[in-house]
């Protein structure tokens, strides 16, 4: 038998979405690079886990920089291949690896309730698709204090 593992997007899970204006023809990307490499988790998983995110490959050295400075070690990071990037081929690239991965996941966490109900129409039952609210909630609840 397969050990499962959580697989969790990026921004909004892992840490802040900065909702930055990416496609604008001025953008100033080191400007943001350098905005988030300040930002501190806003949730570190605990055990084996993958990240996929909506980033682009072009992201990568950053998005590694920032979680090796914090000690996140996903075992696996799946970038979005479209640059630039709306929030519909983030959803596909998420759905599309969730698909590819179905076999050694147990769960998916996404940030943003749009991506949420596409991904779950897009690959039915697969994997459970939980939106972060309610995934912090959950383990919340569980928890005896």
């Amino acid at each position: 038998m397969i050990n499962k593992i959580a697989a969790y997007d990026m921004d909004g899970v892992i840490c802040s979405d900065l909702n930055l204006p990416w496609n604008e023809p001025n953008f100033d990307y080191d400007f943001c690079f350098e905005l988030r490499m300040k930002l501190n988790p806003i949730f570190v998983p605990v055990g084996p886990y993958v990240i996929i995110t909506g980033r682009s490959n072009f992201d990568k050295p950053h998005t590694k920089e920032w979680c090796s400075h914090y000690k996140l070690f996903p075992q696996e990071i799946y970038y979005n291949p479209n640059d630039p990037v709306d929030w519909k081929l983030a959803a596909k690239h998420k759905a599309d690896t969730i698909v590819r991965l179905q076999h050694t996941l147990s769960v998916f966490v996404e940030s943003s309730h749009d991506q949420v109900e596409f991904i779950r129409q897009y690959i039915g039952n697969v994997v459970p698709i939980v939106h972060f609210s309610d995934f912090i909630a959950r383990n919340f609840n569980e928890t005896q204090y």
